[in-house]
């Protein structure tokens, strides 16, 4: 039965990785340019890896202070009790194709008027072309009471917590502490109903799926679905929070059939989390404000683009204040033609996922190569998301979409939980992502 899943989950990989290829025959530039990319994470490492090949004359700057990549997918695993931090870590270095002029430093000052960059270390660089691939920052503390101090001590897990520039995956390991106090507590006093809350923020988010396969997986886990046998104890789980997926009807629908075999969940999505004290978590919506006492509380942080992005001249004027403005489809910024973004920093409507980054990198590698040569833009990104949702132990469904369908029609059901899409996200993403999407072979 595993060798019948493991080929249909290759012949599926197959697919998703050749999709969404609606853009130009692959081309190279044989210009001399100077190109910047800042931001090592997938999208940096993916875009850097396609323009050695596609622009093999042009000088290639990467401005990163990321010794270590990390397969960020993974800490969903970690926090399951399924993987080790040490599967999710390698070095930046193993990625870098050669010629490549790395510059260990954060930038601090982005001038796109005078096409100029300025590092927190005082040096400034000036480009021809500018990739901007910083990613997202994270915001607990906008609720208030909480800090990223607090996160992973006691009662409060978050499996989004990490640390791109040292590697740190704090989330997955301190979840999984988290989710094994909460056994403890449930076996040890099994009369004595444990209340769980698991929340969700306004702002869009990277990882959409992130947040209800941590309500799923713990679910499944405390019915014996796990690495921990089953408990007696009774658990209150209430999901917070206004999640696009619980608002599309068929994602709606989809998630309704799963919590079918977990009626302990309760939804609440009309409610935001605005505060927190070590009993009560205080949300607010239509309704008001309401306090909920909570034993166990699961954040999904208030996030924006990266700090060094959301205060500097290439966010959002008018919309998406705190996300790099870009042309949805091109991915080139609309007030700085030589300027493109890619990964969970830009302003895109939709997800961001490490696929999400794949078929983006490709767009903007055709792009950046027909802006060399003074083409027109060839390439357009349709707004494909996949987004992995554990529904429990061995089983997943996935949150496909486009810009144009609501749900992506796929070669299989995404909305059916299945063994399938659990193999291929657990067994298949991972060397996926570092053999191929972080070299840029696909």
């Amino acid at each position: 039965m595993a060798t019948i899943h493991r080929r249909k989950a290759l012949k599926l990989l197959a697919s998703l990785a050749l999709g969404s290829a609606s853009w130009a025959q692959v081309q190279s530039s044989p210009k001399r340019v100077h190109i910047a990319i800042v931001g090592g994470g997938a999208g940096g490492i993916a875009i850097l890896s396609k323009l050695s090949r596609m622009a093999p004359n042009a000088k290639i700057t990467l401005i990163t202070p990321n010794e270590i990549q990390i397969y960020q997918p993974g800490q969903l695993f970690m926090a399951a009790g399924l993987a080790r931090g040490s599967e999710m870590r390698k070095p930046t270095r193993d990625f870098l194709p050669p010629g490549i002029q790395w510059i260990r430093a954060k930038v601090a000052e982005f001038d796109p008027k005078h096409n100029r960059l300025l590092t927190d270390e005082g040096k400034e660089l000036f480009y021809d072309l500018l990739v901007v691939a910083v990613g997202t920052s994270y915001h607990y503390q906008r609720i208030e009471g909480l800090s990223r101090e607090l996160v992973g001590r006691g009662s409060i897990a978050s499996v989004y917590l990490n640390d791109p520039e040292s590697g740190g995956l704090q989330g997955g390991t301190t979840t999984w502490k988290w989710l094994t106090a909460i056994h403890q507590r449930l076996t040890s006093n099994p009369s004595k109903p444990v209340r769980l809350l698991l929340t969700h923020p306004s702002t869009p988010i990277k990882c959409i799926g992130a947040p209800w396969s941590i309500l799923y997986l713990a679910s499944h886990l405390f019915q014996g679905g796990g690495p921990l046998p089953k408990t007696k104890g009774k658990i209150e789980v209430t999901h917070i929070g206004p999640s696009p997926l619980w608002q599309r009807s068929p994602y709606r629908q989809a998630l309704e059939a799963v919590q079918e075999k977990y009626p302990n969940i309760e939804v609440l999505p009309d409610y935001e989390l605005i505060a927190l004290t070590p009993e009560r978590a205080i949300v607010a919506g239509q309704g008001g404000e309401r306090e909920l006492p909570y034993d166990f509380i699961h954040i999904t942080p208030p996030m924006s683009g990266a700090n060094e992005l959301r205060h500097s001249p290439l966010a959002g004027e008018r919309e998406a204040k705190e996300w790099m403005e870009v042309d949805p489809k091109t991915l080139q910024h609309r007030r700085y033609p030589n300027i493109f973004g890619i990964g969970d920093v830009v302003a895109t409507p939709g997800g961001k996922s490490a696929w999400t980054i794949l078929y983006q990198s490709r767009v903007v590698a055709a792009n950046i190569v027909a802006q060399m040569e003074g083409r027109p833009l060839p390439a357009q990104f349709d707004g494909t998301t996949l987004s992995p949702i554990k529904t429990g132990y061995s089983q997943a469904m996935v949150a496909a979409f486009d810009y144009e369908d609501p749900v992506k029609e796929l070669p299989l059901d995404p909305l059916k939980p299945s063994r399938i899409w659990w193999w291929l996200d657990r067994y298949l993403a991972k060397p996926i992502y570092w053999n191929f999407l972080l070299r840029g072979l696909i």
